[in-house]
């Protein structure tokens, strides 16, 4: 994933998803979880995992609405 600010408030870097700054970063982690498919099953596991229990439309509908009701 390209690095985006605030990214990180919905996935954690390095536990649930990898991001980077530049193409030379991206070629570098590109390289490393090809040759390493242990740590990177483990992150695409946990990403999976926490995209299905918090980022559902469900889960984005109730925060909708959560926001307009309190405003």
């Amino acid at each position: 994933i390209d690095a985006v600010p605030g990214m990180e408030e919905l996935l954690t870097p390095g536990q649930e998803m990898e991001a980077y700054r530049s193409p030379d970063e991206a070629r570098e982690k590109a390289a490393y979880y090809l040759s390493h498919p242990e740590p990177r099953r483990r992150i695409a596991a946990r990403g999976r995992q926490k995209t299905l229990q918090a980022h559902t439309y469900l889960r984005r509908m109730q925060t909708l609405l959560q926001l307009t009701r309190a405003s």
